[in-house]
């Protein structure tokens, strides 16, 4: 349903948006146990042999929600499709690692390239925060950056954050309004 919502967004195709909408309402009315194979063929179609990067962030979020009665049934069936249409390429983040995938029990386990992101030094949170303030063209933050003040914000975000990268970018969410506001005061 989520990629369903994504793809009528993001379409510039009316005709494929129609589609996707017209072909949403007719699953309405299928029984939900004939749901996951109509909504394949919709997808499969609407793809009409292009790829399809599928972006999902706290993927161990969604694997908890999978109905633990049907999940590996579910998950088998998930890998199945992949498998047959090789046109589906996923990306995916998760907050910590997901054990069902290093389960070999699990349908999942050994289907994903796992990289598990190092912790980032003091000097590399440094580039990395000062990157993401080049790319939202935020200069004031880049030469905040650079002076003692700016060096000093970050050394401490650092060791708060132990160079984590998802939590360096909402601490710099923070460091963009500290500079602005002193709201250490």
């Amino acid at each position: 349903q989520r990629i369903f919502e994504a793809l009528k967004r993001w379409s510039n195709d009316e005709q494929k948006k129609r589609f996707i909408i017209e072909q949403v309402e007719n699953l309405k009315e299928i029984h939900p146990k004939d749901w996951s194979k109509s909504a394949e063929d919709i997808l499969l179609r609407f793809l009409d042999g292009k790829s399809l990067l599928i972006l999902i962030e706290n993927f161990d979020s969604i694997l908890k929600g999978i109905d633990r009665k049907n999940a590996v049934q579910e998950l088998a069936k998930l890998r199945d499709f992949i498998q047959q249409h090789n046109q589906l390429s996923f990306i995916a983040t998760s907050q910590s690692l997901i054990n069902s995938l290093s389960d070999n029990q699990n349908p999942l386990y050994g289907f994903f390239n796992i990289i598990q992101l190092k912790r980032l030094t003091l000097d590399e949170s440094f580039e990395y925060v000062k990157k993401v303030a080049l790319s939202e063209n935020n200069d004031e933050l880049v030469q905040f950056l650079e002076t003692h003040d700016g060096k000093g914000h970050l050394e401490a975000i650092h060791q708060f954050t132990k160079g984590n990268h998802r939590l360096l970018l909402v601490f710099f969410d923070f460091l963009k309004a500290e500079f602005r506001s002193n709201l250490s005061d």
